[in-house]
């Protein structure tokens, strides 16, 4: 406003429209711009959490599936149906020349604080050998050891969120009539379920549940044999049953398949949202080569080639892409940070170990950047066919 003070008449209307014209181009790429970053932060920011999801569960499931073979009954395996298996077939199976042990597991359904859980027990001795399940503090070790010598428990990370416990602190349990207090020695993280598992070792639960039929095995060949001919003679002693029974590799490759079809969807709308934006951004682009067209004609008045107006529309198509990457990163990476520590501890109650997911995130930008730069190809060539004479003319 201080500039134009004193222009008098035709000289000041021409130049309010010509900085109003200016401002409006600024602000048309601040839009296009600030689309493209927010775009990229939600790429980012999902991509991340995704990934760093992704990668937690492949860890704990290698920590936690270290039997060779897995058995239960056959048929779907609901959250709260923990059918039994006959209480020989865990004897016979152990007294096969190549397995070196079993671990019998129970599980039950239970509610506790008026919210539905699963109780389960173990044989401690047998797990904690390979195992290496991670708890949120203390020594693994001692833990584990002392788990078998009292009424003692562990529980999942998820069962200590939504119930506000840690250990040291005490637990009741109604077994068969009675109410059981048992001490919480450790809380180890857990991603099968948000409903929480306690924990406890075998024998100490049949002392207050005498039932000793597990619901599912976990089998240990002996070294040096092939878990696929342990798993041959396992199929001959039961024979006739309704029984699964799965390698850990099998298991592993399952889960990690369950897991990115309930994420294919995530990716799916990811990328509708990213075609909206570069429909969106190539449009943006040829509002703004329609708004300077008295500048392009200019330049091609001075002596521009088509070529080079082409190139002018495309680098800046660019720029605008490259900046939104950058931007989108830096603040994806915090919202992602948002996302794995609060609102999905909130949610779910277990934490997410952060990893970055390098290919995917470079990846996924690569292809943006480019498509942000394919979109500006039909403005650019839009903008190398203008007549600058007849825009010259309109003006």
């Amino acid at each position: 406003h201080a500039l134009i003070v004193g222009v008098p008449g035709l000289a000041k209307t021409l130049l309010v429209s010509t900085l109003a014209k200016t401002l409006s181009l600024g602000f048309s790429r601040i839009q296009i711009f600030l689309s493209l970053a927010l775009e990229r932060v939600m790429v980012t920011a999902i991509g991340i959490m995704v990934g760093s999801f992704r990668d937690t569960v492949a860890v704990w499931l290698e920590n936690r599936l270290v039997a060779d073979l897995y058995l239960r009954p056959a048929g779907s395996a609901g959250i709260d149906s923990h059918p039994t298996l006959d209480l020989d077939i865990a004897d016979r199976i152990e007294a096969l020349d190549e397995v070196a042990a079993v671990d019998r597991f129970r599980a039950y359904s239970i509610t506790y604080n008026g919210l539905p859980a699963t109780l389960g027990a173990g044989q401690t001795r047998v797990f904690s050998r390979t195992s290496n399940l991670r708890f949120l503090s203390g020594n693994r070790e001692r833990i584990m050891n002392l788990l078998p010598t009292g009424d003692f428990v562990v529980i999942s990370e998820p069962f200590a969120y939504k119930h506000g416990l840690d250990a040291g602190d005490t637990i009741q349990l109604p077994l068969r009539g009675r109410v059981v207090h048992f001490e919480v020695i450790g809380v180890y993280y857990d991603y099968a379920n948000e409903r929480g598992y306690v924990i406890a070792d075998r024998e100490i639960l049949l002392k207050y549940l005498p039932d000793p039929a597990p619901t599912n095995l976990a089998i240990y060949v002996k070294p040096g044999i092939d878990p696929a001919q342990a798993r041959q003679a396992i199929e001959e002693i039961t024979v006739g049953r309704n029984l699964f029974i799965a390698g850990n590799r099998r298991l592993r490759e399952a889960a990690m398949q369950v897991f990115d079809r309930t994420f294919a969807i995530t990716y799916a709308l990811e990328a509708v949202a990213i075609l909206v934006a570069i429909m969106g951004m190539a449009g943006a682009l040829i509002a703004l080569v329609i708004d300077r067209r008295r500048e392009i004609a200019v330049l091609r008045f001075l002596g521009a080639s088509g070529a080079q107006v082409r190139r002018l529309i495309l680098v800046e198509s660019g720029l605008l892409g490259f900046m939104a990457n950058v931007l989108g990163l830096g603040l994806g990476t915090l919202l992602s940070l948002i996302l794995i520590y609060v609102i999905n501890k909130q949610s779910f109650g277990w934490t997410i170990q952060f990893h970055w997911p390098v290919a995917l995130l470079f990846s996924a930008l690569s292809l943006i950047y480019l498509a942000a730069i394919l979109a500006g190809l039909y403005p650019a060539r839009v903008a190398a066919r203008l007549n600058p004479i007849e825009v010259v003319h309109e003006e």
